[in-house]
C-alpha cells in the first residue's frame, strides 16, 4: 500500500460544553479537550471560546511543518491563547 500522507482528524466539540461543571472550587475559566492519541494521525479540535463571544479555540495537534503553513497563512485569524485574553490578569 502506497503512504498516502499523514492523516488529519477533525472533530468538532462544538456541544460538548462544561458551562454546568463545578468541581467544588467553581466554575472552569479555561478547559483542554487534549488527549493522548496513540496513532499517527494528528487532530484538529475547534471549540467555542469560554468567553461566549463568539470566538473559537482551536487546538491543533499537527506535524511541524503542518503548523508552520498555517502560522504562515493564518497569522491574521490565529493568535495564542493567553491569561490576558481569558481576562485573568
Amino acid at each position: 500500500m502506497d503512504d498516502d500522507g499523514p492523516a488529519v482528524v477533525v472533530s468538532s466539540q462544538q456541544h460538548f460544553s462544561f458551562k454546568m461543571v463545578n468541581c467544588g472550587w467553581g466554575k472552569p475559566i479555561f478547559w483542554s479537550y487534549h488527549f493522548p492519541w496513540a496513532g499517527k494521525a494528528r487532530y484538529v479540535m475547534p471549540m467555542p471560546s469560554p468567553k461566549g463571544n463568539g470566538d473559537w479555540i482551536v487546538y491543533m495537534h499537527l506535524l511541524k511543518w503542518q503548523m508552520e503553513i498555517i502560522e504562515a497563512s493564518a497569522f491574521h485569524v490565529l493568535e495564542p491563547v493567553t491569561a490576558n485574553y481569558l481576562n485573568l490578569i
